[in-house]
């Protein structure tokens, strides 16, 4: 599965401090960019400890995939 680049930003103290997310201008470049980080911020705040490096990055993965099903099924039909 190939998904868009994920900026993490790790404190020296982590986990004590959370993990974040680095946005710029480049992260919501395109429409399925703005897809998938409508479904990530979702999706991370379902999670229930939304700042460790795992959680992020599974709420990216699961994000990504959601959009890239919705966009094969609908170029399929």
């Amino acid at each position: 599965l190939l998904v868009p680049p994920l900026r993490l930003v790790i404190p020296l103290n982590y986990p004590e401090s959370r993990a974040s997310i680095w946005r710029d201008r480049w992260s919501y470049g395109g429409v399925n960019l703005v897809d998938i980080n409508t479904q990530f911020d979702k999706r991370l705040n379902m999670a229930v400890n939304c700042r460790s490096i795992t959680e992020i990055i599974n709420a990216w993965k699961l994000a990504s995939l959601h959009v890239l099903k919705i966009g094969s099924s609908s170029a399929s039909t």
